[in-house]
C-alpha cells in the first residue's frame, strides 16, 4: 500500500478515519464531534471540519483476503452469467458460422464488461459482486477499446524497433507485458485509451501500488498455472461440455482477478486521487454514538490532552441539563483522580442527591468514603444531607463517620426542623462506639429538650468530641 496506515491518537488500536490538518490530528469515528451525516464531522479540539481519510486506511492487504476474493463471484446472478456465457459460447462454437461468431463476440464482450464493472465497483468500496444488468451494454465497445490498446502498444514497440533497435523494442515490449494489469486498472479509472497506455501514467500506477504490484503479478502467474492445470484435467477435447467447463473456469478466474485489481485500487485510493467508503456484509455496521457517548469520548480526549478544565466544564454543564449516573460517575472519577477539591465540593452534593432519589445507599456510602480521601473536611451542604448520610453510615457499620456528620449540626444549621431526630440518631451512633457510648444518654436528653423546648433549646451546646 502506498498510504501508511494511521491510527487514532486517542484509541491507538483503532485505525484513523479522519484527519484535522490544523491540529495535525488523526482520529477515529468515536472521537469526532457531529457527524450525523457524512462530511459534517468536526475536530474535537478546534472544531474545524475534518477530512475523511477513507476506509482504505484500515483495509487488509489483498494477499490476506485471497479466500474472500475467490468467494466474490459466488453470487446467484454472477454464477448464472458465467455459466450462461460459457455454455452458450460452447454451443455456438460447435455450430459455427458468422452469426454464431458475432453472438460469441457479444457474449465475450458482456463477460469482459462485467469483469470491468466488478473492478470499478470494488475500487469504489463495494465488496459484493454487482448486478449483471449493465454487462450487456457496451461490451463490444470495451473489446474494441482493449483491442485498440494492444494495437497501439504493438505499433509503439515496432516504431521503437525501427528507430532504436531490437533491444530497446524488447525492453519496451516486456515493460508493456509486465505492466498490462496497470494499464487495465488505469483504464478502469480514466476510461481513456491514450492515457492508460502512456508510460508515465503506467509508471505512476505501479509506483502508487508499490511492492504489492509484484505480488499481484505473482498472483496472476499462479492463477494462469492453475487455469492451465484445470483445463488439463478437463481434457483437450473439443466437446461442448469440455469447452463449456474450460470457459467457466476462465471466466470465474477473470472475475476474481478483476476484483483483486479493483481492491488494490481501493486500498490505494488516495494515491489515485479519489475517496471511497467501504460497503460489504463483512463490515460491522456503524452504530451511531449517543450524545452521552460522544460527550464521554470528547472528555477522554481533553483528559489525554491534559486539558482538565475543558473536561470539567463539559461534564459540569451536561450533568445539570442531562444528568445520568454514567456522567456523574465519570465526573467523579476525573475529579478524584485529579485530586480536585473544588470540583468534588461542586459535584458530590449533586451526585449524592441523585443517588438518594434512586435509593442507592451503598453507592452513596462508598462515594462519601472515597471523597474523604481527597477532601478530609467534606460535609454535605444541607442538614438533611448530613442527617441522611449519617443514617447510611450507621446502616453500613461505620458509626464514627455518622458522628462526624452530625456533630455540631445545630450550630451549622440552627434552623433545621428535625434536630430532634438527628440527635436521636447521634445517640444511637454513639452507643455503637464503645469509647463514646457513655455520651449517648446526654444526646438523648438533648434531643428530648429540642422536642420539648423547641427553639429555646438551641442554646444548649453539648459536644461529642
Amino acid at each position: 500500500m502506498s498510504d501508511t496506515m494511521s491510527f487514532c491518537k486517542y484509541h491507538p488500536t483503532e485505525h484513523a478515519q479522519y484527519v484535522c490538518h490544523q491540529c495535525e490530528l488523526n482520529c477515529c469515528s468515536e472521537c469526532v464531534v457531529g457527524g450525523e451525516t457524512f462530511g459534517t464531522e468536526c475536530c474535537p479540539l478546534c472544531g474545524s471540519r475534518l477530512d475523511f481519510l477513507g476506509d482504505a486506511t484500515n483495509a487488509e492487504p489483498f494477499w490476506r483476503r485471497i479466500d474472500k476474493s475467490f468467494k466474490y463471484p459466488i453470487r446467484k446472478e454472477t454464477l448464472m452469467l458465467i455459466i450462461g456465457v460459457a455454455v452458450t459460447s460452447a454451443v455456438l462454437a460447435n455450430v459455427g458460422g458468422f452469426i454464431a461468431f458475432v453472438v460469441m463476440l457479444l457474449l465475450t464482450g458482456a463477460m469482459m464488461k462485467y469483469s470491468f464493472i466488478c473492478m470499478v465497483a470494488t475500487a469504489n468500496g463495494h465488496m459484493q459482486a454487482p448486478p449483471i444488468s449493465e454487462a450487456f451494454t457496451g461490451g463490444v465497445r470495451l473489446i474494441l477499446s482493449l483491442t485498440g490498446m494492444l494495437i497501439i502498444m504493438t505499433a509503439i514497440v515496432f516504431t521503437v524497433y525501427s528507430q532504436l533497435g531490437v533491444y530497446a523494442a524488447a525492453v519496451l515490449g516486456l515493460f508493456y507485458m509486465v505492466c498490462f494489469p496497470a494499464v487495465l486498472m488505469h483504464y478502469a479509472l480514466s476510461d481513456s485509451i491514450l492515457a492508460s497506455i502512456n508510460p508515465l501514467n503506467i509508471l505512476h500506477t505501479v509506483k502508487t501500488i508499490g511492492f504489492p504490484y509484484a505480488l499481484l503479478m505473482a498472483f496472476i502467474a499462479m492463477m494462469s498455472v492453475s487455469v492451465a492445470t484445470i483445463h488439463g484435467l478437463i481434457g483437450d477435447g473439443y466437446s461442448v461440455v469440455a469447452v463449456a467447463l474450460q470457459s467457466m473456469v476462465s471466466d470465474y478466474y477473470m472475475v476474481v482477478l478483476f476484483h483483486v485489481m479493483g481492491y488494490i485500487l481501493f486500498i490505494n485510493q488516495h494515491g489515485f486521487g479519489y475517496e471511497a467508503r467501504r460497503e460489504d456484509d463483512e463490515q460491522q455496521p456503524l452504530i451511531p454514538l449517543s450524545a452521552e457517548e460522544h460527550l464521554l469520548a470528547t472528555v477522554a480526549i481533553f483528559v489525554k490532552e491534559g486539558d482538565f478544565s475543558r473536561a470539567f466544564e463539559e461534564l459540569s454543564k451536561t450533568v445539570k441539563s442531562q444528568p445520568s449516573e454514567r456522567l456523574y460517575q465519570r465526573y467523579f472519577d476525573l475529579a478524584f483522580a485529579s485530586r480536585s477539591v473544588d470540583q468534588l465540593r461542586r459535584l458530590v452534593p449533586q451526585y449524592m442527591g441523585y443517588l438518594i432519589r434512586r435509593g442507592r445507599e451503598r453507592q452513596i456510602y462508598d462515594l462519601y468514603r472515597k471523597t474523604l480521601h481527597v477532601d478530609k473536611q467534606f460535609l454535605p451542604e444541607t442538614p438533611l444531607g448530613c442527617h441522611q448520610l449519617a443514617g447510611i453510615c450507621m446502616t453500613h457499620g461505620n458509626p464514627e463517620l455518622g458522628v462526624r456528620l452530625l456533630n455540631g449540626l445545630h450550630r451549622r444549621f440552627p434552623d433545621y426542623d428535625n434536630l430532634n431526630g438527628a440527635y436521636i440518631l447521634m445517640a444511637d451512633l454513639l452507643e455503637m462506639i464503645p469509647k463514646a457510648a457513655h455520651k449517648a444518654s446526654e444526646y438523648r436528653a438533648f434531643a428530648e429538650n429540642f422536642a420539648a423546648l423547641g427553639e429555646s433549646s438551641k442554646e444548649m451546646n453539648p459536644s461529642a468530641d
